[in-house]
């Protein structure tokens, strides 16, 4: 007996869609030599299960390099960035999350006038650490 198997409508364990609302970078004003990554963005998993993340890493992605920024802290309703680590952050399956307070550091400094044509050629790429141990790359859709 052959069973009819429908590829089209299995659901992958993992599946997650990350959009990008804004990008922006500068210059760390509390570092030297550091560059603060702002991104609002909102996280939806359409995979059967749920999501816990422990970590998060943004890269930004060209044809000759890739910088990895890394979570710096949350941004608090005074504009003080205060330390936080994303542990614990549940997304149930089917359900979509606005994040717009995460602050993320890389080392060295940018331009100003630079900062539009990295944003325009940059791929953008979160890299979510698990509580299982899983890692998933996950592109970010944003708009130049």
């Amino acid at each position: 007996d052959f069973m009819y198997y429908d590829r089209k409508n299995v659901v992958p364990d993992y599946h997650v869609i990350i959009d990008a609302i804004k990008i922006d970078f500068g210059n760390y004003i509390n570092r030297n030599e550091a560059v603060q990554f702002v991104i609002f963005f909102s996280i939806e998993n359409l995979g059967k299960r749920p999501i816990a993340i422990n970590n998060i890493t943004l890269r930004a992605k060209q044809e000759t390099h890739q910088v990895d920024f890394n979570l710096e802290g949350k941004l608090t309703n005074s504009g003080i960035i205060a330390k936080h680590s994303p542990k614990d952050m549940i997304i149930k399956s089917g359900e979509l999350q606005y994040i717009n307070e995460l602050i993320f550091v890389t080392e060295g400094t940018l331009n100003r006038r630079d900062k539009k044509e990295f944003i325009r050629k940059s791929e953008f790429i979160a890299i979510l650490q698990l509580a299982n141990n899983k890692i998933l790359h996950v592109k970010i859709n944003h708009d130049d």
